[in-house]
């Protein structure tokens, strides 16, 4: 499954829609996703991908986009097989 698949199950997931509802474009807005949905999809993604997401990362997304851009290098899977500590 790749980055953008993973990040649109993970908004599909907490805005309560289907996966195809969920474009690239959508805002959270149009998902009716409001500030806890929002918080709650932060959560998912650190779960989904088994990272820490910086408040500074997450400030200002707005659209499914958005989470790549901003977030990408952070959701990208790293060289290895799995993190170091």
């Amino acid at each position: 499954m790749s980055l953008e698949e993973k990040v649109i199950e993970a908004v599909a997931k907490v805005a309560k829609r289907k996966t195809g509802e969920v474009r690239l474009e959508s805002s959270f807005d149009d998902l009716g996703m409001d500030s806890l949905d929002r918080v709650c999809l932060l959560f998912e993604l650190e779960q989904a991908f088994d990272i820490s997401i910086p408040e500074t990362e997450a400030q200002g997304i707005q659209t499914v986009q958005d989470i790549i851009t901003r977030l990408g290098p952070h959701l990208a899977p790293q060289g290895g097989a799995g993190r170091s500590s």
